[in-house]
């Protein structure tokens, strides 16, 4: 715990004194907040029609700003009306880099939180305090956390969300696992995939809670932010999935292509349309991820089942099969696939990273440690590219998150379908 609070605290120092990060893409959510706060809601989903990172002129999104003393570039809010009218109370009452210390307290307790769940939980030779300092630094370094604290994103928690309600429907709590990714999903829609892994899986509860959640968050919504904003929302999600954008740090497999077969300049924020085709593609390859996630897991249940003395937590059977490879592969792909992908969403990364590690301990495979090789260092820099940068660095790689998501999931698909539990001695290759 000693070595998880001094990453807090070192985050704390460095994200907000050293570097003074701006916080970019938090500042939609307090600006749209104080938007909404003195009634002018009607403006939350202002956008510039052809720079997708741009709101265009509007002059209540600039006055909420300046009021609330922020300064720097003004990102769209794309989020539910419901996140904002929840963070009413809290931006009425705080400037901005009030606001923003805040939420870096709360994303950094939230990596902490993730690293310390999945060490306890799917991974319990990482938590030892030299596994457990590697992984922070590690994580550290990483281009996806220093993009996530640099611009002060929410992403960690929904990660953190997503994990939690696999663990607690794997714990038999289905009321609060639902509610958890209702949450999620929510805020960010393709946690969503995971009822798709849940039904697979016959975790029949957990689906049903997350379905029952979702419709009384998506009533209250429509309660409380009123038909017309909520036909506004609709409408923003419904443009935002008909997107190609052919920005650097879009590591989607939509922007892969693109490069390919598209050939738009890289830099660029400018709104393209997503053929139909490649968005059937994208979608389609989210849902298979996510159900086969749910019958590699479904296989591993039954082993865990016949074999004397398992159990599907991992307390008896093997740290290794504790770890629910296919809910991994599920939250990876609901990742990779979608049609947009931050550099910053490449975070999830961390949660299979350690449950790989863990497993080329415990299985004694070797080969497992070149992969996660591999998969760090394409999100480190040299090969990592710089967001900030209008241009790839010299040894950068174009997508390399996406790369770097590839090779995860096929590790993971590679390990779900070799893994077995034969006569309770414990997972082998």
């Amino acid at each position: 715990m000693a070595l998880l609070a001094a990453f807090v605290a070192a985050g704390l120092v460095y994200f907000n004194v050293v570097v003074g990060a701006d916080g970019d893409d938090l500042a939609s959510s307090y600006v749209g907040c104080r938007l909404i706060a003195t009634g002018q809601q009607d403006h939350l989903y202002a956008h510039d029609p052809k720079n997708f990172a741009a709101i265009g002129p509007d002059d209540p999104w600039q006055h909420a700003a300046d009021q609330g003393g922020f300064t720097a570039f003004l990102h769209p809010y794309v989020q539910t009306p419901l996140w904002g009218y929840a963070l009413v109370p809290l931006c009425r009452h705080t400037m901005w880099n009030q606001f923003e210390w805040i939420f870096a307290v709360l994303a950094l307790l939230s990596f902490a939180a993730l690293v310390f769940l999945v060490g306890r939980y799917w991974a319990p030779a990482l938590l030892r305090p030299i596994p457990l300092a590697c992984v922070l630094v590690v994580l550290w370094f990483l281009s996806p956390f220093q993009y996530s604290m640099q611009l002060m994103q929410t992403h960690v928690f929904f990660v953190l969300a997503m994990v939690a309600a696999v663990m607690l429907a794997d714990r038999d709590r289905p009321v609060t696992a639902g509610l958890l990714l209702a949450i999620a999903a929510t805020v960010k829609i393709t946690p969503g995939v995971l009822v798709v892994y849940w039904l697979v899986r016959r975790q029949w509860k957990a689906a049903a809670y997350a379905a029952a959640w979702s419709a009384a968050l998506w009533i209250a919504t429509r309660l409380i932010a009123g038909p017309q904003l909520m036909a506004t929302y609709s409408a923003t999600i419904e443009r935002i999935s008909h997107t190609l954008l052919p920005a650097m740090n879009n590591q989607s497999l939509a922007a892969w292509w693109m490069d390919f077969f598209i050939h738009v300049k890289f830099d660029s924020f400018r709104t393209l349309p997503l053929p139909n085709a490649l968005r059937l593609v994208c979608s389609g390859l989210l849902v298979v991820t996510a159900a086969a996630g749910g019958w590699i897991d479904r296989r591993r249940d039954s082993s865990l089942t016949a074999a004397e003395g398992g159990t599907i937590d991992g307390r008896r059977g093997g740290a290794s099969m504790a770890a629910p490879v296919g809910a991994l592969l599920a939250m990876v792909g609901a990742t990779t696939f979608a049609p947009i992908e931050w550099t910053h969403y490449s975070i999830v990364l961390i949660v299979p990273l350690m449950v790989l590690a863990q497993m080329a301990w415990s299985l004694r495979a070797p080969w497992l440690w070149g992969v996660m090789a591999g998969i760090v260092l394409l999100n480190l820099p040299p090969l990592a590219q710089d967001p900030y940068a209008l241009e790839l660095g010299r040894f950068a790689i174009l997508r390399g998150h996406f790369y770097s998501e590839v090779i995860c999931l096929v590790a993971l698909i590679l390990m779900g379908m070799r893994l077995r539990l034969p006569r309770a001695h414990g997972a082998v290759l």
